[in-house]
């Protein structure tokens, strides 16, 4: 190429390089002779190209982005701000990096795909199509997002979990092993969603709340809390769980039930309608209407702890202390 060196600032010195010549004439900034920058690519005056870089099409690398390793920038994609491309990662179509943003590994960007902010996308991960991963937020191994899903804030897709849809991941939460979150999903919060979960719909995990094994939730539902779900539980319709509950197991909950404080589910509830107020029988508690206790709690309320509870509850109760006392025979939970 040349006789002149530049010092890409990477431990190996000065080596052959040359400032590349834009398809518009003007001088571009430094590229490396061992890297391969295609004549139709725009390199800005500041930005670098160096290693074993590969460089095609319409590509554009301008401001202070770096592209360096075995990467490949190619057809459209553009690269600036300080973002840096390395490894053996590769960037197509019309996706963009930007910011202070790091691509490396063998991460593919491809479609219309924004990285940005101080996101960084390592490992086989891939991003394709309309997503938006920017902030802190966090995707590696072999992971998979696409759709117009958005991962942001400090939040982490990693393993081989899926994100797609209109699905957002965001604050400090989780989504790994072989997750799948879709739909219009929100996970948000501490939230971690793992194992072979798969939550989708209008679902909103959020707070310390966690799914993960073979638990499926959709819906609108909504978990949040320290609550947990798992085994192969399926949720949906509106169902509401937080505090400490569990749900575990084989069961099917829908329907806009509620299970919060420290409810342990493990079985479909047995459930008494047709009464004043619905009764729905837990694993450890009770919910009468919208109370819920342990079915030794119910028995030991004094009756001005009944009033409390309402109206309604007060009228019921010795009603309810009759079917109880029917269904468990007297004997505490």
């Amino acid at each position: 190429m040349s006789n002149l060196k530049h010092d890409f600032k990477n431990g190996k010195g000065s080596v052959p390089a040359h400032r590349h010549i834009n398809p518009d004439g003007t001088e571009g900034g430094w590229v490396a002779d061992s890297a391969n920058v295609a004549g139709s690519v725009h390199v800005g005056y500041d930005a670098l190209v160096y290693g074993n870089a590969c460089v095609l099409g319409n590509a554009r690398i301008s401001d202070k982005a770096r592209v360096f390793g075995r990467a490949v920038a190619s057809r459209q994609a553009c690269i600036s701000g300080e973002a840096q491309v390395s490894g053996r990662a590769v960037i197509l179509d019309g996706a963009c990096i930007y910011g202070e943003a790091q691509v490396h590994g063998f991460a593919c960007i491809s479609g219309s795909a924004r990285i940005y902010g101080e996101a960084e996308v390592s490992g086989n991960a891939q991003i394709s199509v309309y997503v938006h991963i920017y902030e802190k937020a966090f995707v590696s191994d072999e992971a998979r997002v696409s759709g117009e899903a958005k991962i942001f804030g400090s939040s982490q897709v990693a393993d081989r979990a899926q994100v797609h849809g209109t699905a957002h991941v965001l604050d400090k939460a989780q989504v790994y092993g072989a997750a799948h979150v879709y739909g219009e999903a929100r996970i948000y919060g501490n939230a971690r969603v793992h194992g072979n979960a798969q939550v989708y719909d209008e679902v909103c995990v959020y707070d310390d709340a966690t799914i993960y094994e073979k638990a499926c939730v959709r819906d609108d539902v909504h978990v949040y809390g320290d609550a947990q779900i798992f085994g192969r539980s399926q949720i949906s319709d509106g169902v509401h769980i937080s505090g400490s509950a569990q749900v575990f197991g084989s069961v099917h909950l829908f329907s806009e039930s509620l299970v919060s404080g420290e409810a342990r589910v493990s079985k479909a509830p047995v459930q008494v309608l047709g009464l004043a107020l619905p009764i729905a029988i837990f694993d450890n508690y009770i919910r009468v209407g919208c109370e819920q206790h342990s079915y030794s709690e119910w028995q030991s309320f004094t009756e001005k702890e009944v009033r409390g509870m309402g109206t309604e509850v007060f009228e019921f109760y010795p009603e309810l202390m009759d079917i109880l006392c029917s269904i468990f025979g007297g004997l505490d939970d």
